[in-house]
């Protein structure tokens, strides 16, 4: 499996069970809040559909490391420990959903946090860790297929094969980015009630 992918939320592990799980019960529902799009098109047939998601800030770090269970643990609690006090403002700036992590190159894991809507750059508490930046990600469209089931290698696979063999063949959309997975739920949600989803920017075909 291409390990490039984009993950959010719900396998980060007992962290993700601490820090997500006031937001999201045991069956699916959230209540953190998540970020804003438009739903401009839904592909009859398939379960994809086409949004478009505002202007959003992240809080990102990098961690250096060959195992990715450990570049999620580190990652994600690096993050955590920014949104929950250890800032210039000793503020609890709330946990939201989702998480995202990549792996830009081999061994070099990117991991990021939405912020809150509230927040400019301005006026976010900037943090303590220099490991830490906030960056403004700009509006972006995305093809975006949802399924449920357990967030693991295989069923992420399986759906990103699917999302790759429709981007191949249909005449209106391209892909401008690699595919990405998306977990919304900490690991104890049954599997039945997770939202899990492949993403991929996109752009119309001219």
């Amino acid at each position: 499996m291409n390990k490039r992918w984009l993950i959010v939320g719900g396998v980060i592990g007992l962290a993700g069970i601490l820090l997500v799980g006031p937001g999201c019960s045991v069956f699916g529902i959230r209540n953190t809040p998540e970020p804003d799009y438009q739903v401009a098109q839904t592909i009859e047939g398939e379960p994809i559909e086409i949004r478009v998601y505002r202007p959003m800030i992240l809080a990102t770090t990098t961690v250096e490391t060959t195992d990715y269970k450990e570049g999620s643990r580190v990652g994600f609690r690096r993050l955590a420990d920014y949104i929950f006090g250890e800032n210039t403002k000793s503020e609890n700036i709330g946990m939201t959903a989702p998480v995202y992590q990549e792996e830009e190159q081999d061994g070099v894991w990117k991991m990021a946090f939405v912020m809150p809507e509230r927040y400019t750059l301005e006026t976010l508490p900037k943090p303590v860790d220099p490991k830490i930046q906030l960056v403004t990600q700009p509006a972006k469209t995305f093809a975006v297929l949802r399924f449920r089931g357990r967030y693991n290698e295989r069923n992420i696979e399986r759906h990103r094969a699917q999302m790759e063999s429709w981007l191949a063949n249909n005449n209106a959309w391209k892909a401008t980015s690699k595919t990405r997975a998306a977990g919304y739920d900490p690991p104890f949600t049954l599997p039945m009630f997770r939202r899990n989803e492949i993403l991929v920017e996109v752009e119309e075909r001219r």
